[in-house]
């Protein structure tokens, strides 16, 4: 059974590896710049999440109603859930999540929706650091983008490394991340990361408290 659905995701792979313009030549490009990053960030999660079993890719968080691939939840926001839809009939979650693991098609859009969603959004293609880079993808990984808590981030970063504290990114804040030593920003945002976790699961979600000590624990991954 599980040759079957391996046949079945590379002739996916085979049919639709074939379509090539010039927005997937870049993307392409980006993928690999990026890919060192992201497989960077999932191994940390992996490493202090699931004693680094690096197939467990599809899992289930107890509360939610569907599955989250690599981080992104639901899984149907992929384009290609339907191929995790017929793998999941003939096969358990975690028989699944091995194979997803060692598909291709499947990482390569995982690493495309990633880029989209929250790489080129957070203008990260711009920071120099990996571990910088990495700082920054897990939080937002955590908590969205949205406009309140972005802009919170950015004041903060401002504050820390010199720029106008006016909560837009821009070019000085950026230079100014830039230059800041990658070691001493890791220190200093993990634990922005820890007090606004606590303060944010507090006061807006009590009821997702329960979540915290696992939050506070991805602030050690990088």
């Amino acid at each position: 059974m599980i040759l079957k659905t391996l046949i079945i995701i590379m002739l996916f792979s085979v049919t639709w590896g074939k379509e090539i313009s010039r927005e997937r030549i870049v993307m392409n490009k980006k993928i690999d710049v990026f890919s060192v990053d992201l497989d960077f960030i999932f191994y940390k999660m992996w490493e202090a999440e699931h004693s680094h079993k690096r197939n467990k890719v599809l899992h289930k968080v107890k509360g939610e109603k569907e599955l989250t691939i690599y981080g992104i939840y639901p899984y149907t926001k992929l384009k290609y859930h339907y191929v995790i839809d017929v793998l999941l009939k003939n096969n358990t979650v975690e028989e699944t999540s091995v194979i997803v693991s060692k598909s291709k098609l499947i990482q390569k859009e995982v690493r495309e929706w990633y880029i989209k969603n929250f790489y080129l959004p957070l203008g990260l293609d711009k920071i120099t650091s990996r571990v910088k880079r990495a700082e920054l993808m897990v939080f937002f990984m955590n908590v969205g983008l949205s406009k309140t808590r972005r802009k919170k981030a950015t004041r903060y970063i401002q504050a820390l490394t010199g720029a106008k504290v006016d909560g837009i990114w821009g070019r000085e804040t950026e230079r100014k991340l830039n230059e800041y030593p990658s070691e001493k920003f890791s220190i200093k945002f993990d634990e922005f990361e820890r007090n606004f976790y606590t303060k944010w699961l507090t006061v807006r979600y009590p009821s997702m408290l329960k979540y915290l000590k696992g939050l506070i624990r991805r602030t050690k991954i990088v």
